[in-house]
């Protein structure tokens, strides 16, 4: 026998099943609507020590770090020189694929691929910038340190 289940104040999710069906959901709802009924455990805060990974405050101050990055490298000269290894010679009168034969658009994943480097090739990037970093960092670097970039 079809019994008609409708849930109140929405038309539309009129529907009908088999009596059985419309008994078990009908309990389902019923224990679901206890369980909304019960009080909810409230979560007391614990009063332990956390040690080393406590959660902390950042201290990090982003405005002054992009303020002292722009005091420090104005008027920067930055020198990039890439050594690449002589590309395999290709044949001048034959495609490499029917893809490049036809001048299809490349994927991004193939573009990509394209304009990267080869693993043999070398980059040396040389920056030269303020002559005493540690008087912008507001920290003292030793003798040792100032030849270079040790910061």
């Amino acid at each position: 026998m079809a019994n008609t289940a409708t849930s109140p104040g929405s038309p539309l999710a009129e529907f009908t099943v088999h009596a059985d069906t419309a008994t078990a959901l009908r309990a389902r709802l019923a224990d679901l609507r206890r369980r909304s009924d019960t009080p909810h455990t409230t979560l007391v805060a614990l009063d332990a020590n956390p040690g080393p990974r406590a959660t902390r405050d950042a201290l990090f101050l982003p405005a002054r770090a992009r303020q002292t990055h722009r005091a420090l490298f104005y008027g920067a000269t930055v020198h990039i020189d890439v050594d690449e290894p002589d590309p395999p010679p290709r044949l001048t009168f034959v495609a490499d694929d029917t893809a490049d034969r036809q001048r299809r658009r490349k994927t991004w994943a193939q573009d990509v691929a394209r304009h990267a480097l080869d693993d043999a090739a070398r980059v040396m990037l040389d920056i030269a910038c303020h002559p005493r970093p540690s008087a912008v960092l507001g920290r003292h670097v030793s003798r040792e340190a100032q030849g270079g970039a040790a910061i």
